[in-house]
């Protein structure tokens, strides 16, 4: 989670991130794709639920990308195979890429069925997102 300084110019979106991503924890389970996990803030706490971690970030980040284990374009093909991932987060990521019609599908491209993508945005009104690859048959088209 983000450490909150109140002297911090930035301390309430911290704040708000970390409540967000609190809301989104029970959907956070398996194998996590991270799109986008910059200096990885949120890995200690998915890995207290979850069996692995894979941050990607771009090779020419501004943040410290020390915890990505793949350095890829969010907004081009990701270097991984289909249906790897029960669960991909994004977290504060979507209003930095040029394409994020690409980010989103390649995001949904790498979602095991039955696994569950979680997209989070500042500068959206809404709640947190989480969208369900169903299982076939189920009659879900997601949530």
């Amino acid at each position: 989670m983000n450490r909150i300084d109140r002297l911090s110019f930035n301390w309430l979106a911290h704040q708000i991130n970390n409540d967000v991503f609190e809301r989104v924890r029970p959907f956070v389970r398996g194998r996590v794709v991270d799109l986008g996990c910059g200096t990885a803030q949120y890995r200690d706490d998915i890995l207290t639920q979850a069996d692995d971690y894979i941050g990607i970030d771009w090779p020419s980040s501004f943040h410290d990308v020390s915890q990505a284990k793949v350095f890829a374009s969010l907004s081009a093909c990701l270097p991984l195979c289909g249906a790897t991932a029960d669960t991909v987060t994004c977290f504060q990521v979507m209003e930095h890429v040029p394409e994020t019609n690409v980010l989103l599908a390649e995001g949904f491209r790498i979602l095991r069925e039955g696994g569950c993508m979680i997209v989070t945005s500042l500068r959206s009104t809404a709640s947190p997102t989480c969208a369900s690859r169903p299982r076939p048959g189920s009659g879900r088209r997601g949530s």
